[in-house]
């Protein structure tokens, strides 16, 4: 299939999708529902999906990672200019600026917007990936305030060994042993990254284990959304449509904290700079998630999963240049193995297809 033809619903795949929903029924319809939606994806992983391009993946994971580095390092300035605002504002922002952007985009490009004119598969993976979406910022949002910024790192950064997990039960996608070896690599270079890391949570032993869990909630997920991703792109879902639902998911997911949880969002009370970096925060997320969406149409998730450690590297940078952190030896030593350990896999990879 054409490249031109992944980005599009194409109308001559109806009668595959037609044939599926005889074989294996509605997604409806509990755990068998559940095990033969696994299946029907394992059977023709490729299908509705552009040629696949490593180079093209790759290239489209950094632009991806440069928007998530640019939303957290808004966020960040936002929090340090004002005290007040919390997580859960920068929330608010991605998803006030990212429905109408995407609703708008969706609507210039003709695309299928409405979830009940795609099959039950499609509609049941789209509300999962919506729910995911507000799930893994939640978890992580929690989490983080009960234990260290290093433990929530290291934790939070096992999601690329949790989508090669899922990768492989849902998808069948096989990893050679070569890529996991660099994979365990690269996630070593996190824990350096995170040796000169803490805060003044670390001994609040009592909130540690629950802090522990939702952290690693919040990595499964966000492993698991990767796989997702890419169970969209092969149900011909398109790139615009996913974060769309997501945008909206997040907008109703705030309501629910602004008018049940007082004082944690402070949405009347924005000060012109506050709307400034919420907003920079939020165009980050536009640029991110499309971009993701699109590599994982010409690569697979578990491929893909492990370059998300770069953009600890892309923040640690930032953080230098912009808030003036002093380097010390172990930030060298992580940056470097984590460097390593994804480009010479990558190498490999790119020089086997060509």
């Amino acid at each position: 299939m054409s490249t031109v033809k992944g980005f599009d619903v194409v109308e001559e795949c109806e009668e595959g999708f037609i044939e599926n929903e005889k074989r294996f029924g509605g997604a409806s319809g509990g755990a068998s529902s559940s095990f033969e939606l696994m299946r029907s994806v394992s059977t023709d992983p490729a299908r509705n999906l552009p040629q696949q391009n490593m180079l093209i993946g790759y290239s489209l994971m950094m632009v991806a990672l440069l928007g998530l580095t640019m939303q957290h390092l808004f966020a960040k300035m936002a929090f340090f200019y004002n005290e007040k605002l919390t997580p859960y504002d920068a929330l608010l922002a991605i998803g006030l600026v990212n429905v109408p952007v995407f609703l708008g985009l969706n609507l210039f490009v003709g695309t299928k917007i409405n979830i009940l004119k795609y099959e039950h598969k499609a509609q049941t993976i789209i509300i999962i990936n919506c729910l995911a979406s507000v799930g893994v910022m939640t978890s992580m949002m929690s989490g983080m305030a009960m234990i260290s910024i290093a433990k929530s790192t290291l934790i939070f950064d096992l999601n690329p060994l949790f989508c090669i997990i899922m990768a492989f039960i849902i998808l069948r996608e096989k990893v050679d042993y070569t890529s996991i070896i660099f994979t365990f690599g690269a996630f070593g270079g996190i824990y350096f990254l995170t040796l000169n890391k803490s805060s003044a949570t670390e001994d609040e032993e009592s909130s540690a284990f629950l802090g522990i869990f939702l952290v690693f909630i919040g990595s499964f997920i966000q492993g698991t959304i990767m796989v997702l991703l890419r169970m969209l792109a092969i149900y011909n879902v398109h790139f615009l449509v996913r974060p769309l639902y997501s945008s909206v998911g997040i907008c109703i997911f705030c309501g629910l904290i602004y008018f049940l949880i007082p004082g944690k969002i402070h949405f009347p009370d924005y000060s012109a700079l506050d709307i400034l970096l919420l907003f920079m925060n939020a165009l980050g997320y536009t640029i991110c998630l499309p971009a993701l969406a699109m590599a994982l149409m010409y690569q697979k998730s578990s491929h893909l999963a492990p370059v998300n450690y770069l953009e600890n590297v892309f923040a640690l940078l930032a953080d230098f240049f912009i808030f003036k952190y002093s380097f010390v030896w172990t930030d060298y030593l992580g940056m470097g193995i984590i460097f390593v350990c994804l480009l010479i896999p990558a190498i490999l990879k790119i020089k086997n297809e060509s």
